[in-house]
């Protein structure tokens, strides 16, 4: 009888693993970044916000269960204000979807990482095991990017709007090791590759995910030969608070 009910509270604890959330809660995870161009290299952080509020489906406003918005704050332009450099920050949104078969990330668009759209997306599609292969597709319509173009007077700005198919094919290559300094320890990672192709060109992404902390690394290659390397340094939770009548 005994072990019986010990076999019960462990497949107890196994399933509530399993059904663990990562992006589910208030959170904030920051990223050390780093871009790479033909000739220049460009270091940076960024913060990723997790809301804890439920994304509403656009057509019906109804709440969708496993699906949140995601916040982070991008640089947009510097200015002058009385005599201090000031530099105008806007937030970026997007949407993070997390279930029992998968689980990953839609950006909006932003001016600042517009190539980063005809990239493979964050995905993962459980469960993950070494070797294992899928693909996915994704339809980019960039309709927020300014161009400048002649005006009638002169050089003006204007959205240009295009839709792109992007077709990826992902691949879990090996598990690894990688280090996480907020926890002084090495934490296992799976490394996915995905390579993503469009009427762009070809596109990469490289992600480390940890079933623990989620997506801890991204290497993302663009049509324009630019890389942006993002790792993860920290994360930490805070008050529900903040999204109060936000959404």
């Amino acid at each position: 009888m005994k072990r019986y009910i010990y076999f019960i509270i462990l497949l107890f604890a196994f399933s509530v693993s399993l059904d663990a959330q990562i992006y589910n809660e208030p959170l904030d995870i920051e990223f050390n970044s780093v871009m790479y161009t033909p000739g220049d290299t460009v270091k940076n952080y960024i913060v990723m916000s997790c809301t804890g509020v439920h994304y509403r489906d656009k057509k019906t406003g109804k709440k969708v269960s496993d699906t949140w918005y995601l916040e982070w704050p991008l640089p947009v332009h510097t200015s002058m204000a009385e005599g201090q450099l000031e530099e105008i920050f806007q937030v970026g949104k997007g949407i993070v979807t997390e279930n029992k078969a998968e689980l990953f990330f839609k950006f909006a668009p932003m001016p600042q990482y517009e190539k980063l759209d005809f990239c493979p997306i964050p995905l993962v599609q459980f469960p993950l095991e070494d070797g294992k292969e899928w693909t996915w597709n994704i339809e980019v319509i960039p309709t927020s990017y300014p161009t400048e173009v002649e005006g009638a007077n002169g050089k003006e700005w204007k959205l240009i709007r295009d839709t792109t198919i992007v077709e990826s094919v992902y691949r879990v290559k090996r598990k690894r090791d990688w280090f996480f300094s907020q926890e002084k320890d090495f934490i296992e990672c799976y490394e996915i590759e995905a390579v993503g192709n469009s009427k762009k060109g070809e596109t990469r992404l490289t992600t480390y995910f940890s079933p623990k902390y989620g997506f801890v690394h991204f290497d993302f290659e663009t049509v324009d030969f630019r890389r942006y390397v993002f790792d993860m340094r920290r994360r930490f939770f805070v008050s529900p608070d903040r999204y109060r009548d936000v959404y």
